[in-house]
């Protein structure tokens, strides 16, 4: 795959195909939510979507979407990570401790690295419960965040809904 196929993937309209569970699973010391999406304009494209969130630690968590491929293994498009520290062993070479996002790159797969391995800091979000909502427009989910993740009403900050029409003056 080449990083325009990747970016077509990540931003493609999607729908939940698989709804997650009401309550988060405690693994490993983590909460830990999971579910799936398929393309609207493909259904045979899916996507299996985590969320992360260290029990004890709040700024450790992760949240991503992986390309579940019809033949060969499946790759991790998107991460959105909490604070913690990072080096790119591709492209810029970067160095930085921050919230980041890291996003599929063909270098990173040519060079036998985890497609994700590239990341770039972020201001997009600060929490776990952000970066659940930067995520979900990230990825370009259509079906209503809140009816999915109720927690997430506390936000008033956050605008989850897609945007509407101006209102007309009259």
């Amino acid at each position: 795959m080449n990083d325009q196929e990747f970016q077509n993937l990540i931003t493609c309209p999607k729908r939940i195909a698989v709804k997650p569970k009401k309550d988060a699973v405690i693994q490993k010391g983590s909460e830990q939510y999971g579910f799936q999406l398929a393309a609207m304009a493909d259904a045979t494209q899916k996507f299996r979507v985590f969320l992360r969130k260290n029990t004890t630690f709040a700024e450790n968590f992760s949240v991503g979407m992986d390309y579940l491929a019809p033949v060969g293994d499946d790759l991790c498009l998107v991460r959105f990570n909490g604070y913690h520290a990072h080096r790119n062993q591709v492209g810029d070479q970067a160095y930085f401790e921050d919230f980041h996002i890291h996003q599929a790159t063909e270098e990173a797969l040519s060079q036998g690295l985890k497609a994700e391995n590239f990341a770039s800091p972020t201001q997009d979000y600060r929490t776990f419960e952000e970066a659940i909502a930067a995520f979900w427009k990230h990825v370009n989910i259509q079906d209503d965040c809140l009816e999915h993740f109720p927690f997430l009403n506390n936000l008033t900050q956050l605008k989850l809904q897609f945007p509407q029409p101006p209102e007309q003056n009259a």
